[in-house]
């Protein structure tokens, strides 16, 4: 039963490493290139800004369910809308 815990553990830790690299190292190069495409070829800097900041609002919603954490917000109505948070 000990061994079984322990691979089940390491299973878990695998799983969070795998998926925080993934995560953070691609969709996070994919999100600021996209970025930097839409300021240098499109001109359009305030449209990047809101896209990166509303990608980090997601991120981090993604980021704690993921990893099966439940999140209690109080005083949900003081929080900013348009700018990211902790």
């Amino acid at each position: 039963m000990r061994l079984l815990k322990k691979i089940k553990y390491l299973l878990v830790t695998l799983y969070f490493y795998i998926i925080a690299t993934l995560y953070i190292v691609f969709y996070g190069g994919f999100v600021l290139l996209s970025a930097w495409f839409m300021r240098k070829f499109l001109k359009r800097e305030k449209e990047a800004r809101e896209y990166v900041l509303r990608e980090i609002r997601t991120f981090g919603k993604r980021s704690f369910s993921w990893l099966f954490s439940k999140v209690v917000i109080h005083g949900e109505e003081n929080l900013p809308d348009k700018k990211p948070f902790l």
